[in-house]
């Protein structure tokens, strides 16, 4: 419930995204840098200390209600005494990862796609509508990033290293090799798809799957599945292919919103009826609206002013 709360209110508060993977990763960071343990001669201490008392009578004299009133008072102190020293630790826990790791965050609107590379020579091709947010610089020991939204990875590989794609509550590991993760948020989906190397693929209830080459996961209402994929639907977009697989109306307007940034306004009920498949490569948004009316029964019109795209009766 939590999850779907925050889920939705990124939905509803996109430009907020950077604040949101801020605040997550602070939590994360929190713990105990040092948990304090007794000494067996403490323990020993403790124990004699209170075999003494069990059993001892309660007198409700001024004397025994000083030590009851000083019994509660210690007992006070060392709550507040507690509190304050995990307060303390959790801050300098939190202030230490914060010292040790300066993070970035890459987000892409709708109509904009991105590559870049990571410092440890790792490439990230980030589609539209999707955020990563990564170290500037990796630690010695491990390579983590969160990734909203969809993006295809080349990762540098470094035995010594593995690198972590955590998306919702799935992290894909890997040491070196490619692959595409796409975390919906609208869906609340998860996929993970392999095209050379092989990695593993992690739940929060520690079901753990490992890939190979053309397979894939999918995560969904807390269940995991492998199956096989086809990669021009699942990652076209790398190769700036847009494609369509028995799509209905209103999956093909959503696509076209975020693949040209663009809004659509209808004017009737819908462009056409019943599945469209096709594949569109490094194509106008006019030659997309053009093929899709080609092979659509419905001949519709459409007015494309600046980001508005208006679909009209003909």
């Amino acid at each position: 419930e939590t999850d779907e709360f925050w889920q939705q209110w990124i939905r509803d508060h996109p430009d907020k995204l950077e604040t949101v993977l801020t605040a997550r990763q602070i939590i994360q960071s929190m713990g105990y840098k040092q948990k304090y343990k007794l000494s067996p001669g403490e323990k020993k201490d403790v124990l004699k200390h209170i075999r003494q008392k069990k059993g001892a009578p309660i007198i409700l004299g001024s004397k025994s209600k000083n030590r009851f009133t000083f019994i509660r008072a210690a007992a006070a102190a060392v709550v507040i005494l507690s509190a304050t020293f995990s307060y303390y630790h959790l801050s300098k826990t939190k202030q230490t990862h914060q010292n040790e790791i300066t993070y970035a965050l890459k987000s892409n609107p709708a109509g904009r796609k991105a590559t870049f590379q990571l410092n440890d020579g790792t490439i990230v091709r980030l589609n539209a509508e999707s955020a990563l947010r990564y170290p500037e610089h990796f630690t010695d020991s491990n390579r983590v990033v969160y990734l909203e939204g969809e993006a295809f990875f080349e990762v540098e590989r470094d035995e010594s290293r593995p690198f972590s794609v955590v998306t919702g509550n799935i992290t894909t590991r890997v040491w070196g090799t490619s692959f595409y993760v796409k975390n919906d948020l609208q869906d609340k989906d998860i996929q993970v798809a392999l095209v050379s190397g092989k990695v593993s693929v992690l739940d929060q209830s520690g079901n753990t799957i490992i890939l190979e080459p053309d397979e894939m996961v999918t995560y969904s209402n807390n269940n995991i599945a492998k199956g096989t994929f086809d990669r021009d639907r699942v990652f076209g977009w790398v190769d700036n292919k847009l494609t369509f697989y028995k799509a209905d109306a209103d999956e093909v307007v959503k696509r076209l919103e975020k693949w040209y940034g663009v809004k659509f306004i209808m004017q009737r009920q819908q462009m056409f009826e019943g599945p469209f498949s096709g594949v569109f490569e490094n194509e106008s948004l006019e030659n997309v609206l053009k093929g899709i009316r080609y092979g659509s029964e419905i001949d519709f019109i459409y007015e494309i002013n600046g980001k508005q795209v208006t679909i009209k009766n003909n």
